[in-house]
């Protein structure tokens, strides 16, 4: 176990064991002491390291790939907020609506508008789903702004 070490008072000398239950005080690969090895309910994370450790590297995997693809997002944001003059939220809107009726992954519709900027443009089906997206905001937009005057 790396950094901090759990020490359980109790039983014997309550410091972490290699494997539990053995005693030999140094500390286990699940980290665990004599009591909180006994203790570990069947299924939890620390009954099961292996689980948990396939778990942690899901969880660790699909972080990164949000790191990834939230600059690319960031970015088609911008656009849509340059291109149609609305606030952030609204751009998200879109971004998803488009996403939404055209059944391809937001990451992916984002990074075909941001690599259409110096590059090809979006696939026709996006570049007609934005359309219609921004339509529609330009017409909510019309009429919030016809019903507050």
């Amino acid at each position: 176990m790396t950094g901090v070490q759990a020490y359980v008072a109790g039983e014997g000398d309550g410091v972490p064991c290699r494997t539990p239950g053995t005693g030999d005080g140094a500390p286990g690969a699940d980290g665990l002491t004599h009591r909180a090895a006994r203790q570990a309910k069947p299924g939890s994370a620390a009954a099961d390291p292996p689980e948990q450790g396939e778990r942690l590297h899901k969880e660790l995997a699909e972080l990164r790939a949000a790191l990834a693809t939230q600059p690319v997002i960031d970015l088609a944001g911008g656009i849509v907020m340059a291109v149609a003059g609305c606030t952030p939220r609204e751009a998200w809107e879109v971004l998803v609506d488009v996403s939404q009726h055209t059944n391809v992954k937001l990451r992916d519709v984002c990074g075909h508008l941001v690599d259409g900027v110096a590059g090809p443009p979006p696939p026709p089906r996006e570049r007609l789903a934005l359309g219609a997206a921004l339509r529609r905001l330009a017409e909510r937009t019309a009429a919030v702004d016809s019903a507050g005057q």
